[in-house]
């Protein structure tokens, strides 16, 4: 039996983000739903699971139109949301979370709940997905991957018969990503319908019985079956062919000048116990690891966010401690977080106030110094949303209404403002479509060929591969590795993976079966700043 939505319009105060849409999932099949950030697939999920409210068209459960007015609703129907980051409450137990809004499908005696029947409850829920765990703890204490299985659980405590997963490898490394993709097909098989939205197009290619495509809040052709094409898809997400170039070879190769950023030693228990490297001008250097393996937590010591116990950190060769991060700004180090929500984006403000909010000093009137010029603000906000691409109906809209593609552009034209030296951008694409990781791939660039240094931390290999002149590799808090292209200008891929992975070379962790690096591969093991210049 199908859930479909037919000739779905969506208005958000006149401004149209769906038009005549119409999509449909099947119980025992997965359906992928792509598109471009802002292409209204998050909008369409929301309707389907009783979030927003249709403006015009249907939902209907097989032939039968329903409406959902509350989540509540729809979750009673059969159909949970799971959203893009966990919404678990922290400091509730698993169990707890789990059984949120079902309450009364358990016992009720004058002592209250029956907690052990919950609990039990709980348990059998994870278990149905290979998840043991004790359910009393603190559902903040789970790593993401954990908390999306626990989000998987809760549709399974719902009965649900139509799941539809929002971005749920986004946070996830490769293997958590693999063993999520896994439980997918376990409740397909199991009978449930599932809807998953991703950018990860292989991801999308591998899971997926059918996709649909979604441009400016339309649906594209017919949906599209197996095999796919990965060019055929991106041609129509975006409307265009993407042309994946390498990026130092698109570019005009620098001659790196000046070392701009020197971190030697660099510790910060216990997440970063030995970290070398350093930036010079012209040049992206990628920061590769897996997951925990220090990367974010260096780079938040660099701009002062996170307190060091050792080390040096010199800039244009001057060593010297941050008093804050505000210092480190003003020194030109300037850094774009990784969880944009959380810690770089003002969610409820406009585009414009957080564009301009860390050089609102600059912007004072030129009658009256103690006063911004608002004048000024506008002006620059609309530079620095057309020098990053920043689509949006105008500087005042509220940033929370924007795609997170247009959000994570919004906070790298801030960092613009702030006239960085070196950039430190963290995980600057992930969860964005590959319209706007180009974009911002080819900012990356333009930044670098402009004489900045630039800092690219992705938990991507083949991103890293492409936006980078080198690749610092992180293991455990410590530098093992820089790698960088041979004289084919190819990546020494093998070597690269066994450092992310193993924290050493193939020469190191299996000399009998492989031969002794070429000099031309530029691997310099334990100090990433040995043979540079």
């Amino acid at each position: 039996m199908p859930y479909s939505a037919r000739q779905v319009t969506k208005d958000f105060a006149g401004v149209t983000v769906l038009q005549d849409v119409s999509f449909a999932c099947q119980e025992g099949q997965i359906h992928g739903l792509i598109g471009e950030n802002g292409a209204g697939k998050s909008t369409l999920m929301k309707i389907m699971a009783g979030l927003y409210q249709p403006s015009a068209g249907q939902l209907l459960w097989g032939d039968d139109e329903v409406s959902f007015p509350t989540v509540h609703h729809a979750t009673a129907k059969g159909v949970y949301l799971v959203p893009q980051e966990p919404s678990l409450l922290p400091d509730l137990t698993i169990a707890e979370n789990l059984t949120i809004g079902r309450f009364s499908k358990h016992k009720i005696s004058a002592l209250g709940l029956d907690w052990q029947g919950i609990k039990e409850a709980a348990r059998e829920s994870l278990e149905k997905l290979g998840f043991t765990i004790d359910v009393t703890l603190p559902a903040g204490g789970l790593s993401i991957a954990a908390q999306q299985l626990v989000e998987c659980a809760r549709a399974l405590m719902f009965d649900s018969k139509f799941i539809l997963f929002d971005e749920p490898t986004s946070p996830l490394d490769a293997a958590e990503a693999d063993m999520l993709s896994g439980k997918m097909r376990e409740l397909r098989d199991s009978g449930h319908g599932i809807v998953l939205i991703s950018h990860r197009l292989s991801e999308m290619f591998a899971l997926c019985d059918d996709i649909t495509v979604l441009r400016d809040g339309r649906t594209v052709g017919d949906r599209l079956r197996p095999p796919f094409r990965h060019d055929e898809v991106v041609k129509a997400m975006i409307g265009r062919e993407l042309q994946e170039v390498d990026a130092a070879l698109k570019r005009r190769r620098n001659t790196p000048d000046e070392t701009l950023l020197r971190v030697t030693s660099l510790a910060s228990p216990p997440a970063v116990r030995d970290v070398n490297f350093e930036v010079r001008a012209g040049e992206v250097v990628g920061f590769a690891g897996l997951i925990g393996s220090g990367r974010t937590e260096s780079a938040e010591s660099v701009v002062g966010l996170r307190p060091k116990t050792d080390g040096v950190i010199a800039l244009t060769g001057a060593a010297r401690m941050h008093k804050s991060a505000a210092d480190a700004f003003d020194r030109g180090l300037v850094y774009v977080p990784e969880d944009r929500a959380k810690h770089g984006a003002f969610l409820d403000l406009s585009v414009r106030d957080n564009i301009t909010v860390g050089v609102l000093h600059r912007l004072t009137s030129a009658t009256h110094a103690w006063m911004i010029s608002r004048r000024g603000e506008q002006q620059a906000a609309r530079d620095g949303m057309s020098r990053t691409d920043v689509r949006c109906p105008s500087p005042e809209t509220r940033l929370r209404s924007l795609s997170g593609g247009n959000q994570q552009k919004s906070l790298i034209a801030r960092a613009l403002l702030m006239k960085p030296r070196v950039l430190l951008l963290d995980e600057p694409t992930r969860g964005i479509d590959v319209g706007a990781k180009a974009v911002i791939h080819q900012i990356t660039r333009d930044l670098a060929e402009s004489g900045l240094g630039v800092v690219f931390i992705s938990s991507e290999l083949e991103e890293l591969t492409q936006v980078s002149d080198r690749i610092v590799v992180f293991y455990e808090g410590r530098t093992v590795g820089v790698v960088e292209r041979d004289g084919s200008h190819e990546w020494p891929l093998e070597q690269l993976g066994h450092l992310v992975i193993a924290g050493a070379s193939p020469v190191q962790t299996q000399s009998e079966s492989y031969p002794a690096p070429h000099p031309s591969q530029s691997v310099s093991e334990v100090d990433p700043c040995s043979g540079v210049q």
